[in-house]
């Protein structure tokens, strides 16, 4: 495996708002770590995704077998896992952001392996540069939303023209934040605890952006969490697999946690019973209606 550019290697949580070292000036930008440097280039972290923003001079970044000079200006969106490597040429300066591979997973490359530049890399680095700088002073909130808006951005940058694959929990073209959160909600649906501010922690960001994303989509996350435990019920009331099973462990094992509120749900959505619903072996529908909130 080649070594790459910068090297990260502390947790967001342990690193300080500022550190001035060999290696450049380390802050926190967005809850991400983030490195000004013109110093030595060392490792990347196998977990870690790294956006790299070209300041000063120039950069060669070695990736899909050959070699692409980044000026400055330019990002690169690069794959810690993947052994490419940033090399630092005449009077070479970067901000080198770390970011959980998980999170970007998605959009490493372009179709043509191109880094991005003009407009796209002008307003990351104009983002990036400026909660760097006012890393001592933002408060939890701006942070949060500095966090939000970079993985928007990286998402809107390298995501044209990538053929991803179907996502099972909605459409493939929604925002990879949105796709983000709907994964995690469908993980922990047996929580009966699961609340908007639960989700929002879990995944990095505000409630009130958390509900944003999903006005956006035309549906509350109320809703979206509802439809949700009731098809995982449905469909466990159609296997005959769960027939030895009671309604209420059904219902208590996909988070609801009162027996008769969950009857009333489900009748409202598939327009019968649970238990005449059982009866008679129904497919679950693939898009049950909303009724009301579950999830406030």
């Amino acid at each position: 495996m080649q070594s790459a550019a910068i090297r990260l290697e502390a947790r967001a949580a342990a690193w300080p708002r500022q550190r001035a070292s060999a290696e450049g000036d380390h802050r926190l930008v967005g809850g991400f770590p983030c490195a000004r440097t013109g110093g030595p280039l060392q490792a990347f972290k196998h977990d870690s995704a790294y956006l790299v923003l070209a300041v000063s001079g120039h950069l060669v970044w070695e990736h899909l077998g050959h070699e692409t000079v980044l000026q400055a200006g330019d990002a690169a969106l690069i794959d810690g896992a993947s052994g490419e490597t940033v090399e630092r040429g005449a009077g070479g300066g970067c901000f080198c952001l770390q970011i959980p591979r998980e999170l970007v997973a998605d959009h490493f490359r372009r179709p043509d392996g191109s880094p991005v530049r003009g407009a796209s890399a002008a307003l990351l680095g104009a983002l990036v540069r400026s909660a760097f700088e006012h890393a001592d002073t933002l408060g939890r909130e701006p942070s949060l939303a500095v966090r939000d808006a970079l993985l928007t951005l990286i998402a809107a940058c390298w995501s044209a023209g990538l053929v991803r694959p179907i996502d099972p929990l909605g459409d493939d073209a929604e925002p990879v934040l949105m796709r983000q959160v709907k994964a995690y909600i469908q993980d922990h649906l047996d929580n009966p605890a699961l609340s908007p501010p639960l989700i929002a922690r879990a995944q990095g960001m505000s409630v009130r952006h958390l509900h944003r994303l999903f006005k956006a989509g035309g549906v509350s996350l109320g809703d979206w969490v509802r439809q949700r435990r009731l098809a995982q019920c449905a469909a466990d009331l159609a296997d005959s697999a769960h027939d030895g099973e009671s309604l209420t462990a059904i219902a208590f094992r996909w988070g609801f946690s009162d027996s008769a509120h969950f009857s009333r749900s489900f009748r409202a959505q598939y327009g019968v019973a649970p238990r005449a619903y059982r009866a008679g072996r129904k497919t679950p529908p693939a898009t049950p209606r909303f009724e009301g909130p579950a999830c406030s």
